[in-house]
């Protein structure tokens, strides 16, 4: 099982308090590069894995998504998430990414923003993602980057690993982009230092994040 770390009163607290968290995607350094590497949302249904606050959810539909399911094993996450959210079309359910089961051919695009990390059975989830995409359907994800070792990150994989995953289970690979804020972004934004590392210079020198485009 997934462990509900953001269940923690004081963990949640403290992931509350992060720029990510309080003014949603604007405020996510990587943000841009992730956007670059989503197809256009319009009329299409989304799905986001480890949704949280729903961030992600309430933008897609901004875009034009038509449906928008996010799921998430923290009922903290999932209590805010339904608090911000007034829009019959977003649908929020309670789930481990462990177990998690999908309609088939049932969405066009599925996302995930630093959530498979937590994951042990990644290749079984993969496999589910890529039975519940259409033919021709995006994937898109971050995660912590293998170069990087971060607190609360329970699993560490290489870039093979994801690479050999994704063949294996049916995806074919579009786009990566290892990321690390640029230093015009940490001038102007301190805080990232308290999000990203102990030690802030070393994320100078190892990327921060992997992000991954793939298609079913």
């Amino acid at each position: 099982m997934t462990p509900p770390i953001y269940d923690d009163k004081d963990f949640f607290d403290a992931y509350s308090q992060l720029p990510r968290s309080q003014g949603g995607l604007s405020a996510m350094p990587e943000w841009p590069a992730l956007h670059a590497m989503l197809p256009d949302l319009n009329s299409r249904r989304v799905l986001d894995l480890g949704c949280g606050f729903g961030w992600f959810c309430r933008w897609a539909r901004e875009q034009g998504a038509v449906r928008v399911l996010g799921v998430d094993v923290s009922e903290r996450m999932l209590e805010r998430a339904h608090d911000t959210t007034s829009d019959p079309a977003i649908a929020y359910i309670k789930a481990d990414l462990e177990t998690l089961n999908l309609p088939q051919a049932t969405f066009d695009v599925a996302y995930s923003a630093l959530a498979f990390h937590y994951v042990e059975h990644l290749e079984r989830l993969f496999g589910e993602i890529h039975r519940a995409l259409n033919a021709g359907g995006a994937f898109i994800f971050s995660v912590a980057h293998p170069m990087n070792k971060q607190t609360g990150i329970k699993y560490q994989r290489t870039l093979e690993t994801y690479f050999n995953l994704l063949g294996t289970t049916g995806f074919t690979l579009d786009a990566v982009e290892e990321w690390s804020p640029t230093q015009m972004q940490i001038q102007a934004s301190p805080e990232f230092e308290d999000e990203f590392a102990p030690e802030f210079s070393a994320v100078r020198e190892r990327p921060t994040f992997l992000l991954i485009s793939a298609r079913r």
